[in-house]
């Protein structure tokens, strides 16, 4: 039997292996992905996102600030998707339209209309183009659930976001 002929088989299957790999780092590191190019593909679960992360006390806002003085908001620690559902829960719906009315115009681009839906009830509808006439609308929902007091957690809740151009 030659031995030399099986380290020549054995080397041949090491360079072919190490091509093999090779080729396929290759292939797999040039592979990238395309940004979305338009941001309002993301902007309504950016907005979901906001303000079901967004505590009261880090949104500093003339609104928010009066609302706090007049007891309407009582736990800062609230996120403002919290704070709106506490306010839905209690039925007081000049503070909930006020609240989602001034976080739409902060933080949606003014061009760009957007409307707030709770249990099928719109909260607020800021319209620059009506929806029938959109070129994109983009939607999110969840649910969600709130603690208004000790004892007493309200939900589960639908939350929806439309925003359209």
């Amino acid at each position: 039997m030659d031995k030399r002929g099986a380290y020549f088989f054995v080397i041949d299957a090491i360079i072919a292996g190490v091509v093999l790999v090779a080729g396929l780092m290759f292939i797999f590191s040039t592979y990238s992905v395309k940004p979305e190019s338009d941001p309002t593909v993301r902007a309504s679960e950016d907005f979901l996102l906001f303000i079901s992360s967004t505590k009261i006390r880090d949104y500093y806002n003339p609104v928010i600030s009066n609302m706090t003085l007049d007891g309407n908001i009582t736990r800062i620690d609230n996120t403002i998707l919290e704070q709106m559902m506490e306010f839905y829960y209690n039925g007081k719906q000049p503070q909930l339209e006020a609240l989602a009315l001034n976080v739409i115009n902060n933080v949606v681009s003014p061009e760009r209309s957007a409307v707030i839906v709770i249990n099928s009830t719109i909260i607020h509808n800021k319209t620059v183009t009506p929806m029938e006439r959109s070129k994109l609308l983009v939607s999110a929902k969840r649910m969600s659930f709130t603690r208004i007091n000790e004892t007493l957690i309200f939900g589960p809740v639908w939350i929806e976001v439309k925003i359209w151009v």
